[in-house]
């Protein structure tokens, strides 16, 4: 049975007096009767008031205060349908704002958001001037994705009570929701100002921060809330995830292993712990959380994070099929990834389907013009489909990309020089091969790739010039050995044939 939120304002005041009668028996009902009203422990107030109300019905005995109460425990003790029906019949006896308020509160705790706001609208025709009744409205509509709305009850429960710590923090998670970051810490501090004992404003805060990449100041605030409220899930898994994005894996993973202890009902927690898995190269262990997520309880974003990553994980593993299956379902979500283009086109690529794979290949780039391994791998798809002008556009495009890595440019150059080779462009193929060189002097294969183009572009004694000190090098090896000994021959008797 879950328990019910206590940021949720709960509301207690009923209207009517239970008045003491003056038989016997009626001194027992009213004992009843007044403790079903005092007792603040919700199990002895039910037994109280189901005495109360099982009893002899004396008309002085009010009994839809009592079905209240009583409905009212149910309530704080998470028997919401038990309370929803105390609070059907106090409804029908007398129906006033404090019921329908917390009736609007058991229909929102089981996600019956459109019931609950018909109750909160009733309550607020009745009283519209409680502050807690908009505070709760805009927590059902915010639960709808109408921020709106929810925005302007939240406004308006801090106008009628500017002290109100709880619709202070639930204006700021509008804010977070809408990407206003700093305007939601300002909202958060103010909430916390107001009521440094609560735990939920520092939690907010910190995703605030941690949304803004302030992740010390994010650790800061979940210290805070977990200080406060040690059984708060949703903390823990958020001071994980600020632990996982400064890449302090351990801490993170000892957060969410907490955060699923505390509740085991937290899907996207599964998938952060599995990106932890991922990232730290424990395939199997990643695949058993990702492969546990209902994608369907995953919010739109989640649910493509979670594709991404499982497709991530399945390609790493050597399964291109799901892989494929994984990315093709996040981009219906998020068609705009040009990384999960990338990824599927390199399934394809396992998979020897090249026309797919330079597909997604140039869905990468169309997102992403600068994305240089994406410029490089269609380069690679088309030398290896014999495009060969096609190749030397991606990677001279590869080459203009700014900042690109030594590494990059080594493999851009190299490739490059392979494909004006066949394109029977020599001299450039020997520049290209000269700079891969430059870049890591000493590359057998590029050695003798360049005294390839230098034969065929009728140099012959640079073609032997550049194989000699392989050939000599003691530390070559015998393949390397072979390979340059092989095409130093090859440019002998093309001298000779130059020769004769």
């Amino acid at each position: 049975m879950r328990r019910f939120k206590a940021n949720t304002v709960l509301i207690v005041i009923w209207a009517s007096i239970l008045v003491a009668g003056t038989s016997p028996a009626s001194a027992f009902l009213h004992q009843d009767s007044q403790k079903c009203q005092q007792d603040v422990d919700p199990d002895q107030k039910i037994q109280h008031c189901t005495r109360a109300l099982e009893g002899i019905p004396w008309p002085w005995i009010d009994r839809g205060a009592l079905y209240f109460m009583r409905g009212t425990a149910l309530l704080k003790k998470g028997n919401f349908k038990a309370a929803i029906r105390d609070l059907d019949e106090s409804l029908r006896i007398a129906p006033q704002a404090a019921a329908y308020s917390n009736r609007g509160n058991a229909y929102a705790e089981m996600g019956l958001h459109d019931r609950a706001i018909q109750d909160y609208n009733a309550a607020i025709k009745i009283d519209p001037k409680l502050d807690g009744l908009f505070n709760n409205r805009g927590k059902s509509y915010m639960a709808k994705g109408l921020d709106d709305l929810a925005a302007r009850d939240f406004d308006e429960a801090i106008k009628l009570n500017p002290r109100n710590a709880m619709a202070h923090n639930n204006r700021g998670a509008i804010n977070i929701r809408k990407g206003d970051f700093d305007k939601a810490i300002g909202q958060l501090s103010t909430a916390i100002k107001l009521d440094p004992e609560l735990a939920l404003p520092y939690a907010n805060r910190g995703s605030a921060n941690n949304s803004k990449g302030l992740y010390d100041e994010a650790l800061r605030d979940f210290d805070v809330a977990i200080r406060l409220d040690s059984k708060f899930a949703g903390a823990y898994a958020n001071r994980g995830n600020a632990y996982l994005q400064k890449g302090l894996y351990k801490q993170a993973l000892a957060d969410f292993d907490t955060s699923l202890r505390l509740d085991p009902n937290l899907p996207k927690v599964f998938l952060l712990r599995g990106k932890v898995f991922f990232l730290t190269g424990k395939f199997e262990k990643a695949l058993t959380d990702l492969e546990g997520v209902q994608a369907r309880t995953l919010p739109p974003e989640a649910r493509s994070a979670l594709h991404f990553l499982r497709g991530d994980v399945y390609q790493r593993t050597g399964d291109q099929d799901r892989a494929i299956v994984d990315f093709s379902a996040g981009l219906k979500l998020k068609p705009d990834n040009a990384e999960a283009f990338f990824q599927r086109g390199n399934a394809y690529r396992w998979k020897k389907d090249d026309r797919r794979a330079i597909e997604d290949y140039s869905a990468a780039i169309r997102l992403r013009p600068d994305y240089a391994v994406a410029l490089l791998n269609r380069g690679l798809m088309n030398l290896k489909i014999k495009n060969f002008s096609s190749a030397i556009e991606d990677l001279s495009a590869v080459l203009n990309v700014a900042d690109l890595s030594p590494e990059f440019q080594f493999r851009a150059y190299y490739t490059r020089g392979k494909a004006r080779d066949f394109s029977n462009l020599h001299d450039p193929a020997i520049a290209d091969f000269t700079a891969a060189l430059r870049l890591r002097p000493g590359t057998v294969d590029v050695i003798v790739d360049r005294a390839k183009s230098y034969i065929k572009a009728g140099q012959s004694d640079q073609a032997i010039d550049s194989l000699d000190p392989v050939i000599a090098a003691t530390d070559a090896s015998p393949d390397s050995r072979f390979l340059a000994i092989h095409t130093r021959g090859k440019a002998y008797e093309a001298k000779e044939l130059t020769r004769a």
